[in-house]
């Protein structure tokens, strides 16, 4: 058990409240012997044995029942679901081409809705990537939200999604599947009204009896100084829980105008699927690694022995992981739809980054920008496309992750408190004009004049230790069909500059900037330019906790 100097002050509290129940307990026997004060004594019992259950305001996780009634939005129809796939590669959808039968409820979904088959991603990091989406705004130095490394709190100037919606008069929830996205650790929960993220609750009904002293001391010391770190602490939750949570979230406040925000995180690494999934899609594989427990950096130092048989059976315990989600996703969408939740509810669906085993078979995604890592699945499904019978189309036009938070402020009608065109206009590859609206997009399928123009500045970097400066890894300008990209710490086998065609190189396996480099001046200025922009791109992680720290490693983000 890790005890940093918050949960030394927790010790300190129990071992007082301790000493008072002792003392407490004394009295009482005392009072036994005197039988006046017998109506004394009954209430006391009658407090014991009735404290548990009084309503959670006082325990670690907030209250379920958190309807807003007689909100000036009574007679409104609309509420929005938006759901994460977290580390969700595009490839794997049926929707988007896969071969095996992986996604199979996602897949029937979409045919009822529109698929963006050119979303990118501006950072393939959990934390920022959300942050993008939630906020509108990119990673960026210049003009952007800024956050660059996981464990790194939003600044609290910048306005949410979920706080605008909530003075808008929206209910407001989000079902957090991984710590990465905690309050303590984004500060993503502003604007929120319930935010699930507290990962140990089975951990905490198995250790803690449901007694006076674990009530008291140790609820609310969880809900104060949300130090859960004092008894075994899990960091993720499996899909089952993330969507048993938000139908018990939904059963209390589907009647009120919401907000859900449903955070998947199973196919993120260390790819240990339930039941039938660990097998579905491994079956015909005996090699040395069957069995054996993905762990990041000892797999990681036997890439270079490993066979494409090897790395194929990681990837299909990857795809269980996924299969699961999908398994999981459908349960919540038919609970929905056999309540009619869909007539009036607008779904987006979309992956916050990717995953990869190609690229000198580097599993993982925090420090690259490859394709497969950036190019991200986005599925919307609009109820008035539905009615306008405006579905199953797909649009090419290149479009952002962050570009939801416009959606969805549109869609309700609500104004951003700052205009779009101001948020982009340092933006590499804003396009001004363009409001950014994917349902708008959906249903005309036009999207902004020069879209053919627009791109997107991708970054990534290694995750610098608390307190210490890093300078990037890869950068990328992103355009509709190409991409040219910067590693300034690129591998050393790699040339520093690349341009790949993604019209026929999806995978970028073949840089062909040598080939289009001589004479073209555009090109040189872009290189300038990609090169100026990264090298203002430099990020400070800051103070960190210790268990924050330990956090990050044990989720794959911190290799300290």
């Amino acid at each position: 058990v890790v005890v940093g100097p918050e949960s030394r002050m927790i010790l300190a509290f129990v071992f007082v409240s301790s000493v008072v129940l002792f003392f407490l307990v004394l009295w009482i026997i005392r009072l036994l012997a005197k039988p006046a004060n017998g109506r004394i004594l009954a209430a006391l019992i009658a407090l014991f044995f009735i404290y548990p259950f009084i309503p959670p305001l006082l325990a670690g996780a907030p209250t379920v029942g958190t309807k807003r009634i007689e909100t000036e939005l009574s007679g409104r129809k609309s509420n929005v679901i938006l759901v994460s796939f977290d580390t969700a590669r595009r490839d794997e959808f049926g929707c988007y081409g896969a071969e095996l039968s992986i996604t199979p409820n996602i897949d029937q979904i979409a045919g009822s809705s529109t698929c963006f088959d050119n979303a990118v991603t501006p950072m393939p990091l959990t934390g920022p990537a959300h942050m993008s989406m939630l906020t509108g705004l990119q990673p960026d130095n210049d003009i952007g939200h800024g956050v660059k490394t996981n464990g790194i709190p939003l600044p609290d100037d910048i306005p949410t999604l979920a706080s605008i919606l909530d003075e808008s008069g929206y209910n407001t929830s989000a079902i957090i599947g991984a710590w990465v996205l905690s309050r303590q650790a984004s500060a993503l929960h502003r604007g929120f009204h319930y935010y699930e993220d507290i990962f140990d609750k089975g951990v905490r009904a198995r250790f803690l009896p449901d007694q006076f002293l674990s009530i008291t001391v140790w609820k609310l010391a969880i809900k104060y100084f949300r130090m859960p770190e004092l008894i075994p602490s899990g960091r993720v939750k499996n899909a089952d829980e993330v969507t048993d949570q938000a139908i018990e979230w939904l059963e209390e406040n589907r009647d009120d105008p919401f907000f859900l925000f449903v955070h998947y995180y199973d196919p993120h690494y260390n790819y240990t699927p339930p039941e039938p999934f660990d097998t579905k899609f491994t079956e015909g594989y005996d090699g040395p690694f069957l069995g054996r427990f993905f762990d990041q950096a000892g797999i990681t130092r036997e890439i270079p022995n490993m066979t494409p048989e090897d790395i194929e059976y990681y990837r299909n315990l990857y795809r269980g992981e996924i299969g699961f989600m999908d398994q999981e996703f459908g349960r919540f969408y038919k609970w929905c739809d056999d309540r009619g939740l869909w007539d009036n509810t607008l779904l987006i669906m979309v992956a916050d980054h990717g995953e990869s085993f190609e690229h000198d078979y580097y599993f993982a995604h925090t420090d690259r920008i490859y394709e497969p890592l950036i190019h991200v699945p986005m599925i919307i499904r609009n109820p008035d496309a539905i009615s306008s019978e405006v579905f199953g189309n797909r649009i090419d036009i290149l479009v952002n992750v962050s570009d939801i938070y416009f959606t969805v402020l549109n869609f309700l009608g609500i104004e951003s408190p700052e205009n779009p065109d101001d948020m982009h206009r340092e933006v590499k590859g804003a396009i001004p004009g363009w409001d950014h609206d994917l349902v708008r997009l959906a249903m005309n399928g036009d999207g902004p004049e020069n879209s053919g123009w627009m791109w997107i500045a991708a970054q990534s970097f290694d995750f610098a230790g608390p307190g210490e400066l890093s300078l990037g890894r890869f950068f990328a300008y992103r355009f509709p069909d190409w991409k040219i990209m910067y590693g300034p710490k690129s591998e050393p086998h790699l040339p520093m500059y690349r341009y790949f065609d993604l019209a026929i190189d999806p995978l970028e396996l073949s840089d062909i900037l040598p080939e289009l480099i001589t004479g073209n001046e555009f090109l040189v200025m872009l290189i300038e330019d990609l090169t100026e922009w990264a090298s203002r791109q430099t990020v400070e992680t800051g103070p960190m906790s210790f268990e924050a720290l330990e956090n990050l490693r044990t989720l794959g983000y911190a290799h300290q």
